[in-house]
């Protein structure tokens, strides 16, 4: 597990939230500093894949099966995950504020998160909007190393407030394995976050990988929760195909197959089981997700103000338009 101190970077830190903190850094990061990959064309990982435009880098990472001049599938470049912030953290950090919405969060004491998949942490904007200014605490992975500079940033923000941990180096499935010590490691969690992972893990994951990650995540919910607090497991992402369906089918079953149902009033451990959407056109069927489909009120996103600010320039993503399933335990 990777540990770190960060940078002193408190002398530009933005006092409102996360979020603008992390959209400032990297909008003067994007502007003022040239991409070392594209400049200089050193023998790296850029070299081969990058098309000199992070736009067209990032479309040929999110959208492989369209026809692209660029090969690229992964994210190692600073300056592209500054790109990344400024993007897609108003959609991403919206989205699941409108998930937390639907949970009662004065039952919750304290946040205890771990985030699978973390990113740029937009569960953990969200979650400062929504906390009230209760305790938050938050474990997040992410195997791609060049979060790394925008990790350290959030754990400045927080610092001397919020315990805030990284792990860069655990693969999910291996950390998730109870059979493994690095599952014994994990610290107990009353919010499991699981945002855009499946949808980016199954384009290039064995099948065997994904079902052991299904089944630790189950196992993580149950075993670390807390007795006095609910626990709540969000997964929010999309899906363009049928495999991510079925993964997603198999990632539900492994979570409500883990505890038995009541013989007459469900299961008495769940609190809450809703999946939900935000477009009309959606297609996934209730049978499929084994539970009821509501649509949002609607796909606004929260932060107006930064998106008229970054969208002439960095094209932000501005409508909601992902698939929620909310899984909360009493």
């Amino acid at each position: 597990m990777e540990f770190f101190s960060p940078p002193d970077l408190t002398q530009d830190q933005s006092p409102s939230s996360l979020i603008t903190t992390l959209i400032d850094y990297c909008k003067n990061e994007f502007t003022t500093n040239d991409c070392p990959y594209c400049s200089q064309r050193n023998a790296n990982a850029c070299t081969k894949y990058c098309l000199d435009c992070c736009k067209s880098c990032m479309d040929a990472i999110h959208y492989p099966n369209k026809p692209q001049q660029s090969i690229r599938r992964d994210y190692h470049c600073e300056k592209l995950l500054d790109y990344y912030i400024l993007k897609y953290s108003c959609k991403y950090s919206s989205e699941i504020q409108y998930a937390l919405d639907q949970i009662d969060l004065q039952c919750y004491p304290h946040f205890q998160i771990v985030s699978l998949g973390c990113g740029g942490v937009p569960d953990l904007m969200a979650i400062e909007e929504k906390s009230g200014n209760k305790p938050i605490s938050y474990y997040g992975f992410d195997c791609e190393i060049f979060w790394r500079k925008i990790h350290d940033r959030v754990v400045n923000y927080f610092s001397g407030k919020y315990n805030i941990h990284f792990d860069r180096e655990t693969e999910l499935a291996q950390a998730l394995c109870s059979c493994n010590e690095s599952f014994l490691e994990l610290p107990s969690a009353n919010v499991i976050v699981m945002g855009y992972l499946l949808s980016n893990l199954k384009r290039s994951t064995p099948d065997e990988t994904i079902d052991c990650l299904c089944s630790g995540i189950a196992e993580l919910l149950f075993s670390r929760k807390k007795e006095n607090s609910p626990s709540l497991f969000i997964f929010n992402d999309v899906f363009y195909d049928d495999k991510g369906r079925f993964w997603f089918s198999k990632l539900q079953n492994s979570l409500r197959s883990y505890i038995s149902l009541g013989k007459d009033n469900g299961n008495p451990f769940v609190k809450t089981d809703k999946c939900f959407h935000f477009e009309k056109s959606f297609r996934l069927t209730s049978d499929l997700v084994k539970a009821p489909i509501q649509l949002h009120n609607t796909s606004s996103n929260l932060y107006s103000n930064l998106i008229d600010d970054l969208s002439p320039c960095f094209g932000c993503a501005i409508k909601c338009t992902s698939f929620q399933w909310i899984y909360e335990l009493k």
